[in-house]
């Protein structure tokens, strides 16, 4: 049975959606809607605890209208979700269903994103700070990839630190997988292919890989293209293609991004910085990331004993030595090998 929603409601955006006050999902407990947390493309966030003992959790609300034209399909981060339950990096979920016109999703609350602790120190963070920044990125990447999907939408925003005051408040978790898509393709067991008929675009322009700009099929480089980006911006406070007022953003941020070098890009940043920039630009649609690698390259700006700790939520391969990125003048580098999934092995 779909409850009642609450007769006192506030208002989502220029579309007035009306958000109830309370909300009951699956007739399991029952939530309180408090203070709006942020608002994307497909849906907004709201605080909420539930009612009794006030339980803090994130509730996410998206109008059936705003996911699609099938009222009766559910939304597909449900489904990203459903398939990386337990994975590391991403947020827990306690409850998800459907609740008047709106999908619903009550998950673990978190605390800022990079975006607004950065606006919070006065727009600025460390070199350290962003070396720390970058290696729980990869490495939540890393997992998510393990698991055969690409997030597709990598920015400040959607990387947010733990709750504050909890004892993962230093650690970085990725949200908002609504355009999240898979690399491997089960039926052929082979990477998906660079599809060159253009799909359309999906992200943000600001920090899309240049795969994404051209409408293709993304792959595990067009993440960390993204999060190269990312860093960059953390570290210069602006992108050299922001603030184009023309009417296709996309065309102008493509358009600088295929003719600025790496190099000028990452202006005043870092050498490590600029290494992974080169490093993911450089990348095979189709190359299995070193991630390991990419890692190393932030290993001066950490302490010895919280870099060990770091390497400890990776791989096995990663702790073992890692190549260093080779970089030779005249001459582009190239990170990982054409992708093939390991064998699985018998029990004997």
């Amino acid at each position: 049975m779909t409850p009642n929603l609450a007769p006192t409601f506030s208002q989502w955006g220029e579309g007035a959606y009306q958000i109830p006050e309370r909300v009951r999902v699956d007739d399991f407990l029952e939530y309180k809607v408090l203070g709006k947390l942020g608002q994307g493309a497909y849906g907004v966030v709201y605080a909420g605890e539930t009612i009794g003992d006030s339980y803090e959790v994130a509730i996410k609300f998206q109008h059936v209208s705003r996911e699609n034209n099938n009222k009766e399909e559910e939304p597909h981060e449900w489904h990203v979700y459903n398939e990386l339950r337990g994975c590391y990096g991403l947020p827990k979920i306690y409850r998800k269903g459907r609740v008047g016109d709106y999908y619903i999703t009550v998950m673990e609350k978190l605390g800022l994103s990079i975006r607004d602790a950065w606006d919070a120190r006065g727009r600025y963070i460390s070199p350290g700070m962003a070396a720390n920044i970058a290696i729980q990125a990869i490495i939540i990447l890393e997992k998510f990839h393990t698991r055969g999907y690409v997030h597709g939408d990598i920015k400040p925003e959607n990387f947010l630190f733990g709750r504050r005051g909890s004892l993962k408040e230093n650690q970085l978790f990725l949200i908002d997988l609504g355009v999240a898509s898979t690399w491997w393709d089960n039926d052929s067991q082979k990477h998906v292919r660079c599809n060159r008929k253009p799909l359309t675009f999906r992200g943000t322009e600001k920090y899309a890989s240049i795969r994404a700009h051209e409408g293709m099929r993304l792959s595990r480089a067009d993440d960390l293209e993204s999060l190269a980006y990312t860093m960059v911006f953390l570290l210069r406070g602006s992108l050299p293609w922001d603030g184009f007022k023309g009417k296709d953003p996309n065309l102008h941020a493509l358009s600088m991004k295929t003719q600025m070098s790496s190099e000028a890009i990452c202006f005043a940043c870092p050498k490590p910085f600029k290494e992974l920039l080169i490093a993911v630009r450089t990348m095979r649609h189709d190359a299995k990331p070193d991630y390991g690698m990419l890692i190393s390259l932030f290993e001066s700006f950490l302490r010895p004993s919280t870099y060990r700790r770091m390497l400890k939520l990776h791989a096995p391969q990663v702790s073992r030595k890692r190549k260093r990125l080779l970089i030779v003048p005249g001459k582009k580098p190239v990170l990982g090998t054409e992708d093939e999934r390991p064998p699985k092995r018998a029990r004997i």
